[in-house]
């Protein structure tokens, strides 16, 4: 006679607990790395002097966080906003972007800052959630693509960096994904197309996930049929990763010591960064440090590992600066609040 188990299910406490402990083990990662690198003495924290004793990189700093992660970034928002018919002002689009900043440094993960970006544009435009998430995914995927797509070009036009052999596989994988990033989105645009009426009947069922589901097609339709704003989207994401490969160079040069060019920085750059978009620890620390540290000593450079430090954490510090605006928006709620509760006594 057989016997049959009931499948698990699993407890609210279980729920509740998953994301702390999973937080704990990307911290117990990053640190295992960063202490396994300083002990070979491969990471120098003490670089990070030079952000405050040396008046270029402090000034190199802080333009490169204002045009990458403010001005670029606001303006990659505002443009997909646009795509589903949400025109919001560029000052309120920027302190949103500013307060995403702020959480996404307060809140490890790297996305709760767009999702809570997302759920006030959400509450204060009347628009349905689903989309606005949608676009959430869409800015991430349109990072990564930038990112995919500037590595790309600095590889054909240095094709000498084909001849290591050790970057070679690397460098394959990632011209793979940018013909991917080309043929994928042209592939979705015509399948939602010849779909077209078809679809319908599977997505007006009542249930809530029916529901869901049909507000991100319809979304998703939307954003497609404005591809210029798009293009221009994505070509946001490039000029960051232009910027931030420009502030990168500096460092190595300042930090590391090596008269290396823009070309030689811009090869290993993007494919080192890339690193740090997988899942594995918060901002990618320590997965990034010895991506860097490995990446460097395959082009002939030393020193990968410390300039990647001084890059990370000199572009999360004045992420925190989103907390005025989130303080400020939480002050507006609570006098909007008081007032609607004193006109309803009234």
């Amino acid at each position: 006679m057989s016997v049959t188990s009931e499948p698990r299910v699993e407890t609210p406490q279980a729920r509740s607990l998953r994301g702390p402990i999973l937080l704990l083990v990307k911290l117990g990662l990053a640190a295992a790395l960063v202490g396994w690198l300083v002990h070979k003495r491969a990471l120098d924290f003490g670089a990070l002097r030079f952000l405050v004793v040396d008046p270029r990189l402090f000034v190199a700093n802080l333009a490169a966080f204002i045009a990458c992660s403010v001005v670029l970034s606001t303006a990659r928002w505002w443009l997909l906003l646009r795509t589903i018919g949400v025109r919001l002002p560029a000052g309120r689009a920027t302190a949103l972007q500013l307060m995403a900043l702020f959480f996404n440094v307060a809140i490890p993960g790297n996305i709760g800052g767009d999702f809570v970006k997302a759920l006030y544009v959400a509450r204060d435009q009347g628009t349905p959630r689903a989309p606005l998430l949608l676009l959430v995914a869409i800015e991430r995927v349109l990072g990564l693509l930038g990112l995919v797509f500037m590595a790309s070009i600095a590889a054909l036009v240095r094709p000498g960096v084909f001849a290591n052999a050790a970057l070679r596989p690397t460098l394959v994988v990632v011209l793979l994904l940018a013909a991917g990033g080309v043929v994928g989105p042209v592939v979705f645009a015509l399948l939602l197309r010849w779909l077209g009426p078809r679809a319908d009947p599977w997505l007006g069922g009542p249930s809530r996930v029916a529901h869901i589901v049909a507000q991100l097609v319809a979304g998703s339709r939307l954003v497609l049929q404005r591809p210029l704003l798009l293009l221009l989207a994505l070509l946001c994401s490039m000029a960051m990763h232009g910027v931030a490969m420009a502030y990168f160079t500096l460092l190595t040069r300042v930090v590391a010591g090596h008269a290396v060019d823009y070309g030689a920085v811009a090869t290993v750059f993007p494919i080192g960064l890339l690193t740090t978009v997988l899942p594995l620890s918060p901002a990618g620390m320590g997965v990034g440090h010895v991506a860097f540290d490995r990446l460097y000593q395959l082009v002939g450079l030393t020193g990968g590992a410390t300039v990647f430090n001084v890059f990370l954490l000199g572009q999360l510090v004045p992420c925190t600066v989103g907390v005025l605006p989130y303080l400020m928006l939480r002050i507006k709620d609570t006098v909007r609040t008081a007032n609607n509760e004193a006109s309803t006594a009234d």
